[in-house]
């Protein structure tokens, strides 16, 4: 028997990768006639497969330190406050990537002050993550994170959350490095002199909450118009596609140079209902909306979304006596009250406004804290700039507003609950 030649022996080895590459056994090399244009295609097979490996073969992924948290972990009755553990769901995991590999996923929870919270990320093994370098993989752990898709966002009265978010994202499940507004190619140095590249992202992500009033919803995508049922209860989507190029219009003064018109994105971030390209029509208990682009902060659907007005307390239900002195060695203002107004989730806070005698500014801080109504509030609160000398104390108890927008931040200034000075020496 002859000697198989080099080009018998490279097809060989040709079939074996690509054997090992699927998983299969490796094919015994035989001798057979090649031709050079079936080992074009060969190879072309095998260098194919061996790309998309990387991000196909979500078996190949090694596991890395978990995303970090943007503000630490969370702590029950502050800020945000923590997961309630009956309420956390993963509500999809099955949304296909365009270049596949690991699938989209979508996790929902509430926590114990009111929020209902969404994170975004691929699924391996079970678990909500990131992919970075298309290798490792970085799990999404429960709580805001550092680098992450979704947030948390305050519940209407009814106790439901309602948010839209439009934005650009990198096929490992990061948001985009930089503001659509940078050009590819710029470098941002940022704290402790980490520089950020910017770069054209891979995907465009849509998601967000409708809320329980919502029926269906016809999305756009690859070209085509899809129908689904919002998920959970809560009206949660999932909608990961090719990155799709922004609605761009003239905002402002029109010239007579077309060149000098102000022109941008005109798609928001984040609405309290959809308001982009891509989500085309809504059916609620009430209706059908169909939605158009619109830069609004309730985005197109919000008269049928069925959002619950938040109740408001009246300025008879917070006022009390304050009592402010001085800590010692100058370390800041003491402040004391009874709260007569609870503060039980983050739809509201009391602000405490920290005024030097004299000049024009100040400076505020907010207590965060969970408080029932009765109960002594007791914190210290800095001194503006390090100054010393007489100082007013103003307490106010802050509400998000009957109806908000998308970020549902406390209103300014707020009902007065007392004033008091002291003086600092």
């Amino acid at each position: 028997m002859s000697r198989p030649t080099p080009l018998e022996r490279l097809g060989g080895e040709l079939e074996a990768a690509a054997a090992r590459q699927v998983g299969a056994a490796p094919a015994v090399p035989r001798r057979r006639r090649w031709r050079w244009q079936g080992l074009a295609v060969t190879i072309l097979a095998v260098g194919a497969g061996a790309g998309a490996a990387a991000w196909a073969g979500t078996s190949l992924l090694s596991s890395g330190s978990p995303v970090p948290f943007q503000r630490g972990a969370p702590i029950a009755g502050r800020a945000q406050g923590a997961p309630i553990p009956g309420t956390v769901k993963l509500l999809t995991d099955d949304v296909a990537d365009p270049g596949g590999g690991a699938p989209w996923g979508l996790r929902y929870w509430e926590t114990d002050r009111k929020y209902g919270c969404l994170q975004v990320g691929r699924v391996h093994a079970g678990e909500l993550g990131q992919i970075s370098g298309g290798k490792v993989f970085h799990a999404l752990r429960l709580g805001v994170t550092r680098g992450g898709l979704g947030g948390c966002f305050v519940l209407d009265g009814g106790g439901h959350a309602f948010t839209a978010i439009h934005t650009h994202a990198e096929r490992g499940a990061q948001p985009q490095p930089c503001p659509g507004s940078f050009r590819p190619g710029t470098e941002l140095r940022g704290l402790h002199g980490a520089v950020t590249r910017c770069e054209t992202p891979d995907r465009t992500v849509d998601f967000g909450l409708l809320g329980p009033n919502a029926k269906s919803l016809t999305y756009r995508a690859g070209g085509e118009d899809h129908t689904t049922t919002p998920l959970g209860g809560v009206g949660a989507y999932l909608v990961v596609q090719k990155r799709l190029q922004p609605v761009i219009r003239e905002f402002g003064f029109h010239h007579r140079d077309p060149k000098l018109n102000l022109r941008g994105p005109a798609e928001p971030y984040i609405g309290l209902t959809p308001g982009s390209q891509v989500i085309k029509r809504i059916t609620y208990t009430r209706g059908t909306c169909v939605v158009h682009v619109t830069a609004g902060p309730y985005g197109a659907c919000n008269a049928m979304a069925g959002f619950v007005p938040i109740p408001q307390p009246q300025v008879g239900d917070v006022r009390a006596p304050i009592r402010a002195f001085a800590a010692p060695a100058g370390r800041g203002i003491r402040v004391r009250f009874r709260a007569r107004q609870a503060v039980v989730d983050g739809r509201s806070g009391y602000n405490i406004e920290v005024r030097p005698v004299g000049a024009r500014g100040f400076m505020t801080q907010t207590y965060s804290r969970n408080v029932e109504a009765g109960d002594m509030v007791r914190t210290t609160v800095d001194l503006y700039n390090k100054r010393r000398g007489p100082y007013r104390i103003v307490v106010r108890y802050r509400t998000v507003s009957a109806l908000p927008g998308p970020y549902a931040s406390l209103g300014y200034p707020g009902l007065l609950v007392g004033q008091a000075r002291v003086d600092v020496r």
